[in-house]
C-alpha cells in the first residue's frame, strides 16, 4: 500500500509462504518438499498435525480406487 492514497498496490507478500507451499507440497504429494517446507516453518507441531491429517484423508479417499493403490500405502507411510 501506499501511504497516500490507500489503495493497494499488488506487491504485498504472504506473510509466511512455509505453510501455503507445505500444504500445497501435500496436496501435490511431494513429500520431500513438504518436509523442506515443514523445516523451514515456525509452528513445525501444528503443521505436522495438519500435514499428517491431510495425508490420512487423502489416503482414505484413494483406498477403494484400485488404479490408486500404490499412492494409498505411499501417502499411509507419510501421515506416520
Amino acid at each position: 500500500m501506499d501511504g497516500l492514497s490507500g489503495q493497494s498496490t499488488g506487491t504485498e507478500l504472504i506473510p509466511n509462504p512455509f505453510y501455503e507451499l507445505l500444504l500445497w507440497s501435500v496436496l501435490c504429494n511431494m513429500h520431500q518438499m513438504a518436509l523442506f517446507m515443514w523445516e523451514r516453518g515456525s509452528e513445525n507441531l501444528a503443521m505436522a498435525l495438519v500435514a499428517g491429517k491431510l495425508y490420512k484423508d487423502i489416503a482414505k479417499l484413494t483406498e477403494g480406487d484400485d488404479g490408486k493403490a500404490d499412492v494409498t500405502e505411499e501417502l499411509k507411510a507419510h501421515a506416520e
